[in-house]
């Protein structure tokens, strides 16, 4: 038997779908945001790597003073990535230039583990003070 009900009105069309990517980016941003930040401030207080997962990925951060240079910032990542996401992710880090990260070949510490990407910066060092004292 055949029905006469069109229900096509009620279905997810093109704009349904561009609006759940936009709201899905949004959301990723955030999750990234507030990661990086809380990575960034951890590792300041201990100058320790610190590890957070965002969007599948794993983010790390270490965060060291370097005497007479500033404070050095080592951002490491590892997993499958969207589009964009490692340009994003170093550009939230706060007081870092955004034309100032550098591709490393190893952690300070230790050499850099299979599908592991490390990039490096100097922190603008009023920057690495407000976030110590929690503002900013």
């Amino acid at each position: 038997m055949k029905s006469a009900t069109f229900c096509d009105q009620w279905l997810a069309g093109r704009g349904d779908h561009d609006r759940y990517c936009a709201e899905a980016a949004v959301r990723m941003l955030r999750a990234m945001r507030e990661t990086v930040r809380r990575l960034v401030r951890a590792s300041l207080l201990n100058g320790h790597e610190h590890v957070g997962e965002v969007a599948g990925a794993e983010l790390g951060v270490l965060v060291r003073g370097v005497e007479d240079r500033g404070t050095y910032v080592a951002m490491w990542i590892t997993g499958s990535v969207p589009d964009n996401f490692v340009a994003v992710a170093l550009d939230l880090v706060p007081g870092c230039d955004r034309d100032g990260w550098y591709p490393e070949f190893a952690m300070p510490d230790r050499s850099l583990r299979s599908g592991e990407q490390v990039y490096s910066n100097l922190m603008d060092p009023k920057t690495a003070a407000r976030l110590l004292e929690g503002s900013s």
